[in-house]
């Protein structure tokens, strides 16, 4: 597990140059933008989900955004840095996008936006019927809110009481195609899911410690819960995302 003495904020920042030292050794198309504004995300689950002894389950719905998880999770022990240099390889444990396997990180193969939250719906209601389940938490896109999937299973959720569920959006205004505006925006997915009765929190989304001690007490309440992490795409990197063609998975010599 990650070094008790540093804070999350230290970790997310050796987790961020981790990322950019891969990337810039790899010379290959990658979701960089979308894995480094996630950093601080992901260091938290880390911190908040695997010391608890319960079965937790972690989806990352936005899928693209593993090169993050996988060097989070390295900076936690689980790989090595020659690990993390198989990234995407063929043969690879570590590919493009999350693949089935059996720890509580990666229960589901992801990538194909809009599935995660009705996933993680599915994991808590197998709890309910008696299932060796603990809560779940999933990290989704704000781009990939614009799938109508994310709010069939939100809406779901309330009316099945799943309170075990939580949904972290990574807004970091933009998609695949340009920038996010209108309700998949940081305002709009508030008032979204807060109409459908989610408890709904918009905070700053490179605060690890806010986001640690926010996500400690998810499913203690009556409710889903969302939080609405503002965050920067690429952040860290010198790389400019607003107006690149071809940002969204591209090497970062061409950034």
């Amino acid at each position: 597990m990650f070094d008790t003495r540093d804070s999350p904020s230290v970790v997310a920042g050796s987790v961020r140059e981790r990322i950019l030292r891969f990337a810039s050794n790899a010379r290959r198309p990658l979701h960089l933008g979308s894995s480094l504004s996630a950093v601080e995300i992901l260091v938290a689950v880390l911190v908040v989900l695997r010391p608890q002894k319960r079965r937790d389950v972690f989806i990352l719905s936005k899928g693209h955004g593993a090169l993050g998880l996988y060097a989070a999770l390295a900076e936690a022990g689980v790989f090595t840095d020659h690990d993390l240099e198989t990234f995407g390889l063929s043969g690879t444990a570590l590919p493009v996008h999350p693949q089935r396997g059996g720890d509580w990180w990666n229960r589901f193969a992801t990538g194909s936006l809009g599935h995660g939250v009705g996933l993680g719906l599915g994991v808590v209601m197998a709890r309910t019927y008696g299932a060796e389940v603990g809560r779940c938490l999933v990290v989704v896109g704000d781009g990939e809110c614009q799938e109508g999937s994310v709010w069939e299973a939100a809406a779901a959720a309330v009316e099945l009481d799943a309170r075990g569920l939580c949904v972290v959006v990574d807004s970091n205004e933009y998609g695949q195609t340009g920038r996010i505006a209108g309700p998949s925006a940081a305002d709009g997915l508030h008032r979204q899911f807060a109409a459908l009765g989610w408890r709904t929190r918009v905070m700053d989304g490179h605060d690890a410690e806010q986001l640690v001690a926010e996500l400690q007490t998810f499913g203690s309440g009556s409710t889903p819960r969302a939080l609405i992490a503002r965050t920067v795409k690429g952040r860290g990197s010198s790389a400019v995302i607003d107006g690149l063609p071809g940002s969204h998975f591209a090497p970062l010599s061409q950034r």
